[in-house]
C-alpha cells in the first residue's frame, strides 16, 4: 500500500491511498488533481471517502464521478453532501482490500457530522481525519461545542500511538505558533517548532504526524494537562476546570491569536 499526498488550492491535502489495484481519494476538493495523480500509475480509481461537507474537501466529487461512474463515495449521512453512496456512522467498518479494512470514527465539532477513517493493516494504522484534527492543532468549531470537541479529541488520542495522522490542511507551523505562545516553557513544543520550520522553509511537509506525537505537542490532546488549565488561567480569571470548558477556551484562543 502506498499512501500519496496531492497538495490542492493554498494548504490543502487530497491523500490518495494506493492499495493493490485500487485507488481511493479522501477529500477531494480539486478534481483536476485527483485526474492529474491517477493518470501517473495504473492503478483502478476505485472511491472517494468524504470526511465532512466543505467545500474544500468535496468540490471535486461531481466532475469525479462524471469521468468515473463507478467510483464508490463513502461518507457521512449528511443531506448536505448528495452524492454519498455508501453512508457510514460511528464504529462502521469497511473492507477496502483484501489485506486492509477501514474504521468509521464520528468527530463533530467543525461540523456536526464530520467523521474520520482509520484504514488498518497488518502493518500499520492511518488515521485520515479531515478537519477534525491536524498536526498541532483542530479544525474550528463551527457547529459543534466544547463537548463535541472534549468526545472526539478523546477518541483520537486513545488510538495506538503509532498510527500516523494524515490531516488535510498543513497548518503545522501556525498551531504551533500558538502552543509556544500559550506554554512558553514547553521544551517539546519548542523543539518541534523549530523542526517544523526548518522542514517548511526547505518546501518539505509535517504531514503525516502520529498519535504520540501529537500527544506531546497538540494542546487539543492535553486537556488534562494542568500546565494548560494554568495557562488558560492566566488569561481567563474565572475559568471552570472541566474538560468542555478547557478545551473549548482552546479554541476560542486559538480563532483570536495572531502571530
Amino acid at each position: 500500500m502506498h499512501i500519496h499526498a496531492l497538495p490542492a488550492f493554498t494548504d490543502n491535502l487530497i491523500w490518495m491511498i494506493e492499495d493493490a489495484d485500487c485507488l481511493w481519494w479522501v477529500d477531494p476538493g480539486d478534481a483536476s488533481v485527483v485526474i492529474a495523480a491517477a493518470a501517473q500509475t495504473s492503478a483502478r480509481p476505485t472511491g472517494l471517502w468524504l470526511t465532512h461537507h466543505h467545500a474544500d474537501h468535496c468540490a471535486g466529487v461531481a466532475e469525479l464521478l462524471a469521468r468515473w461512474p463507478q467510483l464508490q463515495i463513502i461518507g457521512p449521512n449528511d443531506a448536505r453532501m448528495p452524492w454519498v453512496q455508501q453512508k457510514v456512522g460511528d464504529g462502521d467498518r469497511v473492507e477496502i482490500s483484501a489485506h486492509s479494512s477501514m474504521l468509521v470514527i464520528a468527530t463533530p465539532g467543525h461540523t456536526r457530522s464530520h467523521h474520520a477513517y482509520l484504514l488498518t493493516n497488518a502493518l500499520q494504522d492511518h488515521l485520515f481525519c479531515g478537519d477534525a484534527l491536524f498536526s498541532a492543532g483542530c479544525g474550528r468549531l463551527f457547529e459543534g461545542d466544547g463537548a463535541d470537541l472534549l468526545l472526539s479529541m478523546r477518541r483520537l488520542r486513545s488510538l495506538h500511538d503509532a498510527t500516523l495522522v494524515y490531516a488535510a490542511h498543513e497548518y503545522t507551523a501556525a498551531n504551533l505558533a500558538f502552543a509556544r505562545h500559550l506554554l512558553p516553557e514547553d521544551a517539546a513544543i519548542a523543539a518541534y517548532s523549530d523542526f517544523v520550520t526548518s522542514r517548511r522553509k526547505c518546501d518539505q511537509w509535517t504531514i503525516p504526524s502520529s498519535i504520540v506525537r501529537e500527544k506531546s505537542i497538540n494542546v487539543f490532546f492535553r486537556w488534562d494537562d494542568p500546565a494548560i488549565y494554568h495557562a488558560l488561567c492566566d488569561r481567563h480569571h474565572d475559568l471552570a476546570d472541566t474538560a468542555c470548558t478547557i478545551l473549548a477556551q482552546l479554541r476560542q484562543d486559538k480563532d483570536a491569536f495572531r502571530a
